[in-house]
């Protein structure tokens, strides 16, 4: 869960990259929404790959992992969605479940048998032990998923602008074959003429009677 090596990422991948952390941890708790309603544990599946794009596979070279940033993004604005939708439906919940206890209240008012307050905090203790602390992880969630979509489009942009490893050095070696030709099997690149031949041999050698004798110098001189 560690970067191998900081000097190959931008800060503000590295920030990224801590921040995911912490949003990892918290979206896993959030799968708790399973038990609960479906939205909030969807939200939290769609976190959790999210933010194991980065913490778990992100990019080990200099100039790479747009992809996965952009991934992340996506992933990160569908949790967020459902945990939007999951928390509103866990807070709907409990007020739908409170109007219920009181219509049955009202029906068994004059049940002696049937003690309202001691059922409601039964009920209602059992349920808000499991439903309070995964609307509160999910809300954490929220509050973290945004600002991480934020800090992934900042880091895409600075890699953006980063020059890929290896970029670098093969646009010099270009640079040095344009201006000054190399020799590279018997040939001379830019030119086109074979080591050891003078250009009138060459023009020979081209002809179809000669391509042997070509072959043969060129071996001679590779």
């Amino acid at each position: 869960m560690c970067l191998q090596d900081e000097s190959n990422y931008p800060p503000e991948y590295i920030r990224l990259h801590k921040f995911c952390i912490a949003l990892l941890f918290l979206a896993v708790l959030s799968l708790i929404g399973f038990a609960i309603n479906g939205f909030g544990g969807i939200g939290g599946l769609f976190a959790t790959i999210g933010a194991s794009l980065v913490v778990c596979c992100g990019p080990r070279l200099r100039g790479f992992g747009q992809c996965q940033l952009i991934a992340q993004m996506c992933l990160f604005i569908i949790a967020a969605i459902f945990h939007t939708v999951g928390v509103a439906v866990m807070i709907e919940t409990w007020v739908v479940l409170n109007e219920q206890f009181d219509r049955l209240c009202e029906a068994r008012a004059n049940d002696p048998s049937f003690n309202c307050e001691d059922q409601r905090s039964a009920f209602f203790g059992a349920i808000g032990i499991i439903l309070w602390p995964a609307v509160a992880i999910v809300l954490l969630c929220i509050i973290m998923e945004l600002p991480a979509v934020y800090m992934a489009y900042q880091a895409k942009r600075v890699i953006d602008a980063t020059p890929r490893e290896g970029q670098v050095a093969s646009e010099v070696v270009a640079a040095q074959v344009v201006s000054n030709p190399v020799m590279l099997q018997g040939q001379v690149i830019g030119q086109g003429t074979p080591v050891g031949l003078t250009p009138a041999q060459n023009s020979g050698a081209s002809q179809p009677g000669n391509q042997q004798g070509r072959a043969y110098a060129v071996g001679q001189n590779v």
